[in-house]
């Protein structure tokens, strides 16, 4: 995991802030990622994903084919011109799904500090109430 997401395995999407991502565009703001371990999980033509490049930068992309060989699933996206292209994108590299964003305010910056701060409070209650 790229130290940027902010991670919990108890909830299938992550957060981002994409100020430090190599974007298109330039707007600001945070990205709902949808995790690739969730079950229902699945990336399709059209999809946008983030992904982690050869050079270890991350990216996201909409994938324009997907092909198989020898078992292994294969991404290509579309690029404005040849030198934006990092060539095939294997599952391995793929952190998730971009599901939609959030604009950079204080009210949500405020919001996502108490989900975030709710989730990790109620996964900690629940391993008490369980025992």
């Amino acid at each position: 995991y790229h130290p940027l997401i902010s991670k919990h395995d108890s909830y299938t999407f992550y957060t981002i802030k994409n100020d430090k991502i190599r974007l298109p565009d330039t707007k600001g703001g945070y990205l709902i990622l949808e995790k690739t371990t969730d079950q229902d999980y699945s990336i399709a033509k059209g999809d946008t994903i983030l992904y982690r490049t050869t050079k270890d930068t991350l990216r996201y992309r909409v994938v324009d084919q997907i092909n198989i060989q020898q078992g292994a699933l294969t991404y290509y996206t579309a690029a404005i011109n040849e030198d934006d292209l990092d060539g095939p994108i294997y599952d391995q590299q793929i952190i998730g799904k971009i599901k939609g964003r959030i604009d950079d305010n204080i009210w949500n910056a405020f919001s996502l500090q108490i989900w975030e701060l709710c989730i990790h409070n109620l996964n900690a209650a629940a391993l008490f109430t369980n025992v």
